[in-house]
C-alpha cells in the first residue's frame, strides 16, 4: 500500500500547536503494573477529549504526549491549565504523582490527508509538519514539570488575550527565561513561562545537548572569572595602598619584656654578652622601661616556671608581658649570613604574639657584635622619631601608631 501523500490536499495555515508529554510515564507504568496504567491513561484520554471540545482544539498525534492544534492562541492556552488542573486531580485522587511539561508555539504548518491505503496500513488521517512543529517540541522539551514554555509569537498574542479567559487569566504570571538556541533551528529564540503562582515552576528551565541559553559576554564562564580576578587584583591593591603599617601604641615610660638572646652562630661566647647589650641600651630609651630580671623571674615563678630552666622565648615573654602589663616583647636574635654575623630584634604584641617591626644589622666577625647591637637600637630610635614628626605629635605623648623605643 502506498503512503504518499496527495500535493493537491495538502495546505498551508496558521495554528497555535501546543505539545505535552507526561512526565515519567515509563517509571508510572512499571511503577503501578500495565493494567492499572492502562486505565489510567483510557480515563486521561476521556478528560482529554472533553476539554478539546471545550476549548475547540484537534488532537494530531498522541504517545506518551500529545500533539494538537487550536485556531485561536488563547484556546490552546486554557487548554494547557485546564490539563495541568486535570492531571493534579486525578493524581490527587489515585495518590500517583502525575505531571506535564507543554510547549506552546504560534506559526504555520502544513498538513495533509494521508490517503486511504496509508491510513488503512497504519498511517494518521492527518499529518502536520513545518518549523513550527519542532519549535514546539523544543519548548516542550526544555520545559520543567508542570511548566508551560511559550515562544516570544505565542506570549505576545496570549497576553494580549488572556482577559478571554476570565478570572483566571487576570490571575497568571508571565516570566521571560531569556534567549534560548535550539539545535535544528536557524535563529534563537525567547523563551516565556506563563503559569499560576504556587503551582508553575515560574524558574528558568535546565540548559541541555538541545537547548542551551545565550548568555550575555559579561555573563559567561570565562568572563565571570576575568571579572573574579579583576576584583581581586584590585581589593589587593587597595588593601596594600591603605594598610596600617603594624605597630603598638605606647604611653610615656611604657614597660618591655626582653627576651632570652637566641644564638644560632654555635658561639656561646656572645651569649651573656649580647644579652646584657641589648638590655643596656634599651635601658637608655626614653619612652620605655625594661622589666627587671628579678621581676621576670618572680612573675616565672608565680607561672610555675623554673626561673633556671625555662626559655623566656615568644610564648613566655608574651605571659609575662600580658601578667605584669607590659605593651611589647623584644626577641634578640644573632645568626650568620652569607659569612657575616648579624644582630636581629624582633618587637612582638604579646597579645596577638605577632612581629610587628623588625630591624637588624650585618658585622663581621665576633667583635662587630656589639656595635651591629649599637646600630640595631640606634635605627629602631630613628624610625620612632620619624613616624612621630609625621604624626605631628611630640615624643612621649601618646602614640595611637607609633612604635617609640
Amino acid at each position: 500500500m502506498s503512503s504518499e501523500t496527495d500535493a493537491a490536499s495538502s495546505d498551508r495555515q496558521l495554528k497555535t500547536l501546543v505539545l505535552t508529554d507526561l512526565c515519567d510515564s515509563v517509571a508510572l507504568t512499571a511503577r503501578i503494573g500495565d493494567a492499572a496504567a492502562a486505565e489510567l491513561f483510557r480515563s486521561l484520554d476521556v478528560r482529554v477529549l472533553q476539554l478539546l471540545q471545550r476549548w475547540k482544539g484537534r488532537l494530531i498525534d498522541r504517545s506518551d504526549g500529545m500533539l494538537l492544534l487550536f485556531d485561536v492562541p488563547v484556546h490552546g492556552l486554557g487548554f494547557a491549565l485546564d490539563y495541568l488542573d486535570a492531571l493534579a486531580e486525578i493524581g490527587k485522587q489515585r495518590q500517583l504523582p502525575l505531571q506535564a511539561r507543554i510547549g506552546i508555539h504560534v506559526g504555520d504548518v502544513l498538513f495533509w490527508r494521508n490517503d486511504d491505503d496509508a491510513v488503512a496500513a497504519g498511517a494518521k488521517p492527518l499529518d502536520v509538519e513545518g518549523v513550527a512543529k519542532p519549535t514546539a517540541a523544543r519548548l516542550m522539551a526544555l520545559a520543567r514539570p508542570n511548566q508551560i514554555l511559550l515562544s516570544a509569537v505565542a506570549e505576545g498574542l496570549l497576553r494580549a488575550s488572556q482577559r478571554e479567559l476570565g478570572e483566571r487569566g487576570t490571575g497568571l504570571q508571565w516570566k521571560s527565561h531569556g534567549r534560548w538556541c535550539f539545535k535544528g533551528l536557524p535563529t534563537p529564540q525567547e523563551v516565556f513561562e506563563v503559569g499560576v503562582a504556587g503551582r508553575a515552576p515560574l524558574r528558568a528551565p535546565a540548559r541541555s545537548s538541545k537547548a542551551w541559553r545565550m548568555l550575555p559576554l559579561w555573563r559567561r564562564p570565562v568572563a565571570l572569572v576575568a571579572e573574579l580576578m579583576l576584583v581581586v587584583v584590585a581589593v589587593a591593591v587597595v588593601w596594600i595602598l591603605v594598610r596600617p603599617e603594624p605597630a603598638i601604641a605606647f604611653t610615656e615610660r611604657d614597660w618591655i619584656v626582653v627576651g632570652d638572646l637566641r644564638n644560632l652562630t654555635g658561639q656561646t661566647v656572645l651569649d651573656e654578652s649580647l644579652r646584657q647589650a641589648f638590655r643596656i641600651s634599651l635601658e637608655q630609651s626614653k619612652y620605655v622601661n625594661v622589666l627587671s630580671d628579678l621581676k621576670v623571674r618572680d612573675t616565672l615563678s608565680r607561672m610555675r616556671k623554673d626561673p633556671e630552666k625555662v626559655l623566656v622565648d615568644r610564648a613566655v615573654a608574651s605571659e609575662v608581658a600580658l601578667r605584669d602589663g607590659a605593651r611589647a616583647v623584644v626577641l634578640p636574635l644573632v645568626s650568620e649570613v652569607g659569612g657575616r654575623l648579624r644582630v636581629t630584634v624582633e618587637i612582638v604584641d604579646p597579645v596577638t604574639q605577632n612581629t610587628v617591626y623588625t630591624e637588624y644589622a650585618d658585622g663581621r666577625g665576633l667583635d662587630s657584635a656589639l656595635a651591629s647591637v649599637d646600630q640595631v637600637t640606634a635605627r629602631l630610635r630613628a624610625v620612632s622619631v620619624r613616624r612621630l614628626h609625621r604624626s605631628g605629635v611630640t615624643p612621649g605623648r601618646c602614640q595611637k601608631s607609633v612604635l617609640a623605643i
